[in-house]
């Protein structure tokens, strides 16, 4: 070997060899580098199945890029020896170090994280190592750590234990799926990295044996000593992390990489972690809106219970899903910039908007807008690119135009030329062509676009097409600002590729510098709405009516839509949606804006076809989804939920907000596992997603995993800082299901007014807030704050008017006070008037049904209970309908349908943000089985609150109860 060649590499020396493979150090002498070679061992370089694997392998680890993995460098096969080129790592093995003696511990600490945090990258990416051990972790001189052997270890796991070569030291670190030959996972890998530390540690295997066959004995049925008894100086925590590792059941171990590395780097660096007194600072937010709605719509969205219609085939569409051309309809496309490289001034997509804003206001034809030409071009793969000739021809055909524009600019000193021509989309014939030049100058671009609109219309005319003589001016319907301009058609881009947020910023900055510019305004109320921001879209849509003059006739008739939208006028905002689409079939944002109308105000299944039509339009439009899995898991369809997604998957895979919606999915079904797998993918895609975090939190507190929950939550503070307002929610969540109500109570005291005032708090903040103060028996301050939040100037119109009222009644029932109950039912009855929303009749329902059970009409408060859908933070009211339909039926003497009602809702436990509401009717239902005789369930039900509070305050309401149901239970006879 040493001083042959091997292609271009010239190798240097034996760096390894084992039962499977062997590694040699060579020189490549092309780009002089230092690379280590790693060839299948010769018994194993002719079999088909193992140069296969080890592709396969190569193929997934091209996709890795850590600074502690060891990088593949290329896949090279010579002399029919299939070989991997590797990163050459200078230093020794763990295995080398530890021969030596035990690392110190803060340097095991650090070798820890790095492979903690190596392996969780590798896992995110669907890559299991299955081979983790000393030898195969390499110490750079500097005290870092490369993690490296994928792929081959992969190959061994089949032959590991008969290959020759076999040394009992891999079986020590095996896990015990992997020793019993069953299917291993990422937390097989964290096995491993725990016994790998804990020799480190210690200089011990936690798992030995003088054979194999001992070995593999001892990973499966031995628990080793805690390394604290091997040696001192070892932090306990330390000790704690490193056992968690070992445990032999996989459920109990850390279930990902970045929680052992959350606890390692907390050891390594402790903080503030969940000291409730902690300050935390006012996020930086110019708008407020967003937090009313952002976790009910992402994280823990309120459930409609819409049911199915689908839809025949939209109209203007054929079966295929392309839409169908109406008579001399247009698309305007790219104008490529011939004077500038790269387009750096946006000139292209600003002079394509501007003419597609002059010929639609003309009316001369159909002039398919923007948006669908942009959900094609996405669809089709070239979105942000300049499309002429055929490819034009195409998109046009897709997005139902019968002609196409495509045009240029360049640049003749001193003027700016700007030339367009029309072909026909069926035989891509040339109908027309015109060329127009300008003085340059910074407004030359708007003077071109005006010249080239006349010259284009007249063309038109004499070609049959039926134009109106009229003046063009386009800056008179946009903005004589070019940077203006130049932002609003940013932001139409940021929109179409729904990043809300980022569009509303350049929509922003074109009103700042024209403030009459209309478009602009019309499009910012549009982004805002998407993002749940109902008040500024509001502002919004009010400035945009005082220029409303400058608007196409698209926009004019959407903004009149959207107006009576955004006030809560939801019949008459449908009812224009529905008549724009019968102009423009092909509208994505009309149909989306039916959807809504219907969704806020009939709650019947005809929402459904509006939003299936806007995500056929545009398959990767996330917030219809959102609606549309809204539907399917109101009526517990998560089959269905979950087959609706798979719609945005294919259409934009790498989309986060995929990811967030089927861990809800899965969340709503009781699947916590799936759920927190799936939000951590979403992670990978976006680490700093917070409600990814937050629903992870969540599921973790509510499930009593609060070392989970605390792990996750010191990965926030060290990643987000304490400003972040999830990193808020999150911390209200845990503190509050774990029954530390002294905690919510200090944290909220430390909250600046920006969140704690009662029109921007979030529901955990809300929701929890009260419960601590109800907890302590300060009922009249539940009131007044229930008060204080109904008449804040936040508007709820999403919920429709009046919805805080329910919260008001029950809080009064409760305080025995149902007269003014009464009251505030009276009084809702007169503000939603004759005509109420859906949302509203089933939130007045939910009210009389109260205020009938409070006055012992039991027969009258059952079919309002049951036909009313109360709204609030998700499953607390559904929680507490639940529990007051089952006191009806007590009263009735139907036990079996109050058990029956009660079990439903405790199984949904994980869609519940309350768990104290929840607990209330687990001991409710556990106290109806002991009464029926039914021991061992009911003991069971009191031991689930028991263990969901066993961090509790002293003296927790619940916590008692259950305690007391224990006591009854396992006395002695």
């Amino acid at each position: 070997m040493e001083g042959g060649r091997i292609l271009h590499y010239r190798v240097v020396g034996r760096l390894g060899q084992g039962g499977m493979g062997e590694v040699v150090l060579a020189e490549d002498e092309r780009l002089g580098r230092r690379v280590a070679l790693k060839f299948l061992s010769r018994s194993f370089a002719a079999d088909p199945q193992a140069r296969e694997r080890l592709q396969r392998e190569a193929r997934s680890l091209a996709a890795l890029s850590h600074p502690h993995i060891a990088t593949i460098h290329a896949l090279e096969e010579s002399a029919e020896r299939l070989f991997l080129v590797m990163e050459y790592v200078e230093g020794e093995t763990l295995a080398q170090a530890i021969a030596r003696r035990p690392l110190p511990v803060e340097h095991a600490l650090s070798v820890g994280l790095a492979m903690a945090e190596a392996l969780a990258h590798a896992h995110a990416r669907g890559v299991v190592h299955r081979d983790v051990k000393p030898a195969n972790i390499l110490i750079r001189p500097d005290g870092s750590a490369v993690l490296t052997d994928f792929g081959i270890a992969d190959l061994e796991s089949a032959t590991r234990l008969t290959a020759e070569g076999y040394t009992p030291g891999t079986v020590a670190y095996m896990s015990p799926e992997q020793a019993r030959g069953a299917r291993v996972d990422a937390r097989s890998d964290l096995f491993s990295l725990g016994a790998v530390l804990y020799e480190a540690l210690t200089g011990a295997r936690p798992f030995v044996g003088d054979r194999p066959e001992s070995a593999l004995y001892a990973v499966q049925h031995v628990d080793p000593e805690p390394p604290t008894a091997k040696r001192a100086g070892i932090p306990v925590e330390l000790d704690r992390i490193v056992m968690k590792c070992l445990r032999k059941d996989p459920a109990l171990r850390y279930q990902h990489g970045d929680d052992l590395a959350a606890d390692l780097m907390a050891l390594r660096s402790p903080t503030a972690g969940m000291e409730a007194t902690a300050t935390i600072a006012a996020p930086s937010r110019p708008r407020g809106g967003r937090r009313v709605r952002r976790i009910a719509t992402l994280a823990v969205a309120a459930l409609l219970a819409l049911a199915l219609v689908y839809l025949a085939g939209r109209p203007g569409s054929d079966e295929h899903g392309t839409a169908v051309a109406a008579e001399k309809s247009i698309a305007v496309l790219s104008f490529q910039n011939l004077a500038e490289a790269g387009d750096p001034s946006g000139s292209g997509p600003i002079a394509t908007s501007l003419l597609s804003v002059g010929l639609g206001q003309m009316q001369v034809m159909p002039v398919v807008s923007a948006q669908r030409i942009h959900d094609v071009l996405r669809q089709m793969g070239k979105a942000g690119t300049v499309v002429q000739g055929a490819d034009a021809l195409e998109v046009a055909r897709k997005a139902g135009a019968s002609h196409v524009v495509t045009g240029f600019i360049y640049s003749v000193r001193p003027e700016l030329v700007l030339g367009a021509e029309v072909a026909s989309t069926a035989d891509g014939k040339v109908l027309t062509a015109a060329r127009v030049r300008t003085p340059a100058g910074e407004s030359a671009l708007f003077a071109a676009v005006d010249s080239l609109t006349r010259t284009l219309l007249g063309e038109l005319a004499r070609a049959g097409f039926q134009v109106q003589e009229e003046r063009v001016d386009v800056a008179s319907l946009t903005t004589r600002d070019p940077v203006a301009y130049r932002a609003y058609v940013r932001g139409l881009d940021k929109l179409y590729l729904g990043s809300t947020e980022e569009a509303v910023l350049e929509f922003q900055r074109a009103v700042a510098a024209d403030s009459t510019f209309a478009l602009a305004w019309y499009y910012a109320a549009i982004a805002n709405w998407w993002s749940n921001e109902f008040t500024t879209a509001e502002e919004e849509v009010r400035a945009a009516l005082r220029v409303g003059g400058r608007l196409t006739p698209r926009e004019r008739d959407g903004l009149g839509a959207l107006d009576a939208l955004v006030r809560g006028r939801y019949r008459e905002a449908a009812e224009r949606y529905r008549t724009l689409l019968t102009r423009y079939p092909d509208d994505r944002e009309f149909a989306y804006g039916l959807g809504e109308a219907l969704y806020h105000d009939s709650r019947d299944e005809s929402a459904r076809a509006a939003f299936e039509q806007a995500v056929r339009l545009d398959p990767s439009f996330g917030i219809a989804y959102i609606h549309l899995v809204d539907l399917d898991v109101a009526r517990d369809d998560f089959d269905g939920a979950l087959k609706v997604l798979e719609g945005l998957r294919q259409a934009n895979p790498d989309d986060p907000g995929y990811h967030m919606l089927r861990g809800r999915v899965l969340a709503e079904r009781g699947d916590a596992a799936g759920a927190i797998a799936t939000y951590r993918d979403a992670l990978a895609l976006e680490p700093r997603l917070g409600e990814a975090w937050l629903e992870i939190v969540r599921i973790h507190s509510t499930s009593g995993q609060f070392d989970s929950a605390r792990i996750v939550l010191g990965r926030m503070e060290s990643d987000r800082g304490d400003h972040d307002p999830t990193l808020v929610d999150s911390k209200f969540i845990y503190l509050a299901s774990s029954g530390r109500y002294g905690a919510v109570l200090e944290l909220m005291e430390t909250l600046p007014e920006s969140l704690s005032s009662p029109g921007m708090r979030t529901p955990p903040v809300r929701l929890f807030y009260r419960e601590a103060l109800r907890e302590r028996g300060q009922m009249d301050a539940v009131l007044r704050d229930s008060r204080r939040h109904m008449n804040s100037p936040i508007p709820t119109r999403s919920f429709g008017r009046g919805h805080l009222h329910d919260d008001m009644a029950e809080i009064h029932i409760r305080m025995g006070q149902v007269d003014k109950a009464e009251r505030l039912l009276a009084e809702y009855d007169r503000m939603i008037g004759k005509e109420p929303t859906g949302v509203e009749r089933g939130n007045r329902d939910y009210v009389a049904g109260l205020v009938a059970l409070a006055r012992g009409r039991t027969r009258d408060a059952i079919p309002l209970l049951e036909r009313s859908k109360p709204m609030g933070p998700p499953g607390r009211l559904e929680a507490q309908r639940s529990g007051a339909l089952a006191s009806a039926y007590l009263a009735l003497g139907d036990t079996a349908r109050a058990v029956t009602e009660l079990q439903l809702t405790v199984t949904r436990s994980l869609r519940n943000l309350d768990i104290a509401e929840l607990s209330r009717l687990i001991n409710r239902l556990a106290a109806l089985q002991e009464r029926q005789g039914r021991r061992e369930e009911a003991l069971r039900l009191y031991r689930r609150v028991e263990f969901q509070y066993r961090e509790a305050d002293p003296g927790v309401e619940v916590l008692e109860e259950a305690r007391a149901g224990i006591r009854r239970l396992t006395r002695p006879a």
